[in-house]
């Protein structure tokens, strides 16, 4: 079922009486067959509001009848959009048990000004068994109007069978929630579920709370850039045990740019690897109560501050810290009126090998 350069806008349900919400849908497709497929191509959605608990502002009631299938959104723009409908989702919702057996494919697509009360402004996932693919996507003004959002353009909650979630060559630009949340991208899963965001941009996201949280225990993240221009936030939240990846990537202009929060006691399994990356007039680089963290090839400039440290290490446990080929310049930090770069607590095994502190102090 194919759909090709067509128009969809100024749609609502609002007037739906309090017997028919969240049954307000537009489109209402269903498939019965294992190569069953839909496509829309070169659409707009445009000013759409909708209340459709499982088809997101654009109204999509879409299933195969328990097979799993194939979605694909491609250079479709989608503007002025509200999910009026008090749960997670937006614009995309493929999330409830009407259409949560999709493979979604997001590509080339353009997110403008869409809200929900709740998160995912823009994408809503959790496939019990699917995959999700979002490519060269623009992200702009994505943004929750609840008190207690999560997720300004992406909210996933990968479920025990869903496949690794990719989300690559994307901007997010002013994704933002209304309150001290996750401004652009949460990411929940109960185990091994692996998230890659490779090659994005997130450029003034929130000026509270995070840009990006994962509460799964694989994370990847390569070659983005988490920026502010004016105000500043922080950069990731990692808030589960496990083994995370951040490579060739830039942080410019954060309060925290790396932090992790969860009970102490499950500390002896988080290892964090962070390779070729730099950090630039952030407050702090690292806030960890880690197992393992290794920092290499990577560059901190103008970090400066007083009253708190560059590197901050709360740790209870003695573990492994060890910085590589690593160049500090101009990180001028005090704390307790004594300059301190690094605050190193016990540790198993702490190791500096050929790296620069320049103009330090």
């Amino acid at each position: 079922f194919h759909i090709f350069n067509t128009t969809f806008e100024y749609f609502t349900n609002s007037h739906l009486d309090n017997n028919l919400k969240g049954n307000g849908y537009y489109f209402n497709i269903i498939g019965n067959s294992i190569d069953f497929n839909l496509l829309f191509e070169g659409c707009i959605f445009n000013n759409l509001e909708s209340n459709a608990i499982g088809g997101g502002a654009i109204g999509l009631w879409a299933k195969n009848n328990g097979l799993i299938y194939d979605i694909i959104f491609k250079k479709c723009r989608f503007e002025n959009l509200y999910f009026s409908f008090d749960q997670f989702g937006g614009a995309l919702i493929f999330y409830s048990a009407t259409n949560r057996d999709a493979n979604l494919d997001v590509i080339e697509c353009v997110f403008n000004n869409v809200s929900s009360k709740l998160g995912g402004a823009a994408i809503t996932y959790g496939a019990d068994s699917g995959r999700l693919l979002v490519e060269k996507c623009n992200f702009i003004g994505s943004h929750t109007i609840g008190d207690n959002g999560n997720g300004g353009s992406i909210y996933i909650s990968a479920l025990a069978k869903t496949q690794p979630v990719i989300i690559r060559d994307c901007l997010f630009e002013n994704s933002t929630v209304n309150c001290s949340n996750w401004n652009a991208i949460n990411f929940e899963a109960p185990g091994n579920q692996e998230c890659t965001i490779q090659n994005c941009q997130f450029i003034d996201c929130g000026t509270t709370g995070y840009v990006i949280k994962s509460s799964s225990n694989r994370l990847i993240v390569d070659e983005i850039t988490i920026k502010f221009t004016g105000a500043k936030s922080n950069g990731i939240v990692f808030e589960k045990k496990g083994q995370f990846q951040i490579i060739n990537s830039l942080f410019y202009n954060l309060n925290d740019s790396i932090t992790y929060q969860i009970d102490t006691t499950n500390n002896n399994e988080l290892t964090i690897d962070a390779f070729n990356c730099t950090f630039q007039s952030v407050r702090y680089c690292f806030v960890f109560n880690v197992k393992n963290l290794i920092i290499s090839n990577s560059n901190f400039y103008d970090c400066s501050f007083s009253n708190n440290y560059l590197l901050y290490f709360d740790n209870s446990k003695p573990n492994t810290l060890k910085f590589e080929n690593c160049n500090f310049t101009k990180c001028n930090s005090k704390y307790n009126n004594v300059n301190s770069i690094i605050l190193l607590p016990t540790y198993q095994s702490i190791e500096i090998d050929n790296c620069i502190f320049n103009l330090c102090c």
